[in-house]
């Protein structure tokens, strides 16, 4: 029986999560506690265990310079002894039909490995978002940053946003988050010991999100002005130092700022609904899944 989640339901939901994709606790409570909505989840129930669930949180796509309403797809998983039964197939069909319902044009997934694309395929998803990822020796971030001024400041929600959106301009179809859930972006981040650095002056608009990965700083989600950049590279430089950096950055982006092509991957999927029609990409300004929470 497919419905939406109730209250009373999120420790079994919880513990299905840590089932499936074997996160922590912590993070698992942490996402519950800033995100659970039981009008967000959807439940394939038998008897009265939950068997399979996923989640639609709602986001915006940018389309002609307006954001229309739409759903992401996360942590869709069913436990293990049910698999094989269908159970997701059809709880994406009915997220789809409750999109509708709530007046969502669009959804969007990432996911979680490569053979999975074909999977979300069967749905009506396509390819639609892409990212570069660009490896940076510190000689040559060296070389792009300046280090006077380049101190470190607290940024808030609403201005990594109003930042994001100048950085995305011209990327049609981009996904557009609210502040809320750019904190919680931020709070998960800092809690798989990551760091967000800002650019240290309130003139200089831009910040990073780093985490360091087998002896590679990981820059997972950057946006700045161009004036910015290079006070915002000597920041990471000085507060995140790492022999080697991997930047992954909206395609095209790589090229004009650090001076390298980096390699193209494909970066999730989106599916109109009701009718509506995606934005065209572009070659060269393909839309940008931000704050994936991957």
């Amino acid at each position: 029986m497919i419905g939406q989640a109730r209250s009373g339901m999120e420790k079994e939901l919880m513990s299905l999560w840590e089932t499936c994709f074997g996160d922590q606790p912590g993070l698992v409570r942490r996402f519950f506690a800033a995100w659970f909505s039981p009008e967000h989840c959807l439940v394939y129930t038998v008897g009265k265990k939950i068997a399979a669930a996923v989640y639609m949180l709602p986001c915006r796509m940018e389309r002609e310079g307006t954001l229309y309403p739409g759903h992401y797809i996360y942590a869709a998983a069913t436990l293990p002894a049910f698999r094989g039964r269908g159970f997701m197939a059809c709880l994406m069909e009915a997220a789809a039909l409750e999109g509708v319902k709530r007046g969502h044009v669009f959804s969007a997934v990432l996911p979680a490995e490569k053979g999975l694309y074909s999977y979300y395929g069967r749905f009506g998803y396509r390819e639609y978002f892409e990212a570069e990822y660009t490896e940076m020796q510190v000689s040559e971030l060296e070389t792009l940053a300046k280090w006077e001024g380049a101190g470190r400041r607290l940024i808030s929600p609403e201005e990594a946003l109003s930042c994001q959106k100048e950085f995305l301009s011209g990327r049609e179809g981009s996904i557009i988050w609210n502040p809320r859930d750019v904190f919680y972006a931020f709070s998960m981040n800092h809690f798989c010991k990551g760091q967000l650095i800002a650019a240290g002056s309130p003139l200089q608009n831009g910040f990073a999100l780093c985490t360091e990965e087998n002896g590679i700083q990981f820059i997972s989600e950057t946006a700045f002005s161009e004036k910015a950049f290079p006070y915002l590279m000597g920041s990471i430089l000085r507060y995140a130092p790492s022999a080697r950096y991997r930047f992954r950055m909206p395609v095209g982006k790589s090229r004009v700022f650090l001076g390298k092509e980096g390699e193209r991957t494909p970066f999730g999927m989106a599916k109109p609904l009701g009718g509506w029609e995606l934005p065209l990409q572009k070659e060269n300004a393909a839309p940008w899944l931000a704050f994936p929470l991957d």
